[in-house]
């Protein structure tokens, strides 16, 4: 969401675009599933589509990866840290990654690994050591990663989330590694509006990422430099000629809830985003695919997807060469919500927050601001979206006389 520095908002101009006539609500589904929680967003609006037991949080095991992902594609961007850059495996970790009753890509302490290697390794077959490994490379330990993890949810809007591995593992499981301050029991936990947020930010800022997330397979290196051969955990990426093509994002599985999932498809056109917990038992390797799909299904069953009209709201400049200073405007990019397949509804406008104070002259498509929007009860899981305003025509300075007229008698 874009923030425009020294904005000035210059009024609340509500104004109603109906889409094809009718008032309706858009109400979350309750989506029919086993699943102990679970959710569906729209990636670019973040509507929430449907949902069960949001808010509770729950362990999420390996879907944490993502968190450690973010950070890796943080230096990366910030050109501290490249792909191929080789970083070495403390011995802790690679006799972590050499644990039996942990998914693993078995790495060597003797050796070095790229970091595309290391994330390939912690995406696809969810490698725990990978991920723990990928972490020390950004931060230098367990406890710092833990810590920056944390503190990326919390810049999110998540606060208080109990984290307590960079791989998602219990406590107890992260062996030499643990904390020793935490219950061998102790698991990262957060909600699946927590981490619709999560993926969310990672696919919108990191979409390279999705190069990794969409195979089902890829070839890495094993402990000797050998090629080694690593499939992805997402069975949804194998089935490519269903009805939904999936291009992430991760798995996970805890004792303590089960199987767990967070893929991104497309659903009538839109990339929509999909998270359940809690779908199977530990060992399970369909049950949560088959309750995302399930609950797709319901979601298309019932909703679509509506544009708006491209028009945007009419902003008064007082400076303006315009009759009475007016200024027609456009979004950059038309509004989407979903909506009851039967009740089509109207999409408000808020405040409209003007870019800068001098903006004329104004050029055709040249940014005005931006405008917040909102659904009649649509709901969203990171804030209302936001969308750019431009001008529609170009704008010159209205001559000084014209300006006096109005700064004394208004818009007449």
């Amino acid at each position: 969401m874009k923030q425009w520095t020294g904005s000035l908002i210059v009024g609340a101009i509500v104004m109603t675009l109906l889409l094809g006539g009718q008032t309706g609500r858009a109400a979350v589904m309750d989506p029919t599933i086993n699943s102990r929680a679970a959710i569906v967003i729209d990636e670019q609006t973040g509507q929430i589509l449907a949902a069960k037991d949001r808010n509770e949080r729950l362990p999420i095991a390996s879907i944490s990866k993502l968190l450690v992902v973010y950070l890796v594609e943080q230096k990366i961007a910030n050109k501290t840290l490249s792909l191929q850059e080789k970083v070495p495996i403390d011995p802790k970790v690679a006799q972590l990654s050499t644990s039996p009753e942990l998914t693993n890509v078995p790495l060597s302490a003797g050796r070095q690994y790229t970091i595309a290697e290391l994330l390939a390794d912690a995406l696809l077959p969810s490698g725990n050591a990978a991920a723990v490994a990928l972490g020390e490379a950004v931060t230098g330990s367990v406890p710092a990663t833990n810590s920056a993890m944390t503190r990326l949810l919390r810049r999110w809007g998540i606060h208080s989330p109990r984290l307590v591995s960079p791989a998602g593992l219990r406590n107890g499981d992260m062996g030499e590694l643990r904390d020793p301050k935490q219950p061998d029991t102790a698991e990262n936990k957060l909600s699946v509006t927590e981490l619709a947020v999560v993926s969310r930010h990672l696919l919108e800022d990191y979409p390279a990422v999705r190069d990794i997330t969409r195979r089902a397979q890829l070839t890495t290196t094993g402990v000797n430099g050998e090629p080694y051969s690593i499939v992805n955990t997402n069975l949804l990426t194998k089935h490519r000629s269903g009805k939904y093509t999936f291009t992430g994002v991760k798995t996970g599985s805890s004792p303590s809830i089960g199987g767990n999932f967070v893929g991104e498809t497309r659903l009538a056109g839109r990339r929509v985003i999909t998270v359940v917990l809690g779908s199977g038992g530990y060992r399970d390797q369909h049950t949560r695919f088959d309750e995302t799909i399930h609950m797709l299904d319901q979601v298309a069953a019932k909703l679509r997807p509506v544009r708006s009209g491209k028009r945007g709201p009419v902003v008064y400049l007082q400076q303006a060469n315009t009759s009475l200073g007016q200024v027609r405007t456009q979004y950059r990019h038309q509004p989407t919500f979903f909506v009851a397949r039967r009740h089509p509804q109207p999409v408000v406008t808020g405040k409209l927050h003007v870019k800068s104070s001098r903006l004329l002259p104004l050029r055709a498509d040249q940014t005005i601001g931006w405008t917040t929007l909102t659904t009649a009860s649509a709901q969203f899981v990171d804030g209302h979206p936001q969308v750019e305003v431009v001008s529609e025509q170009k704008v010159g300075q209205a001559s000084w006389v014209t300006q006096m007229w109005r700064k004394l008698f208004g818009n007449h």
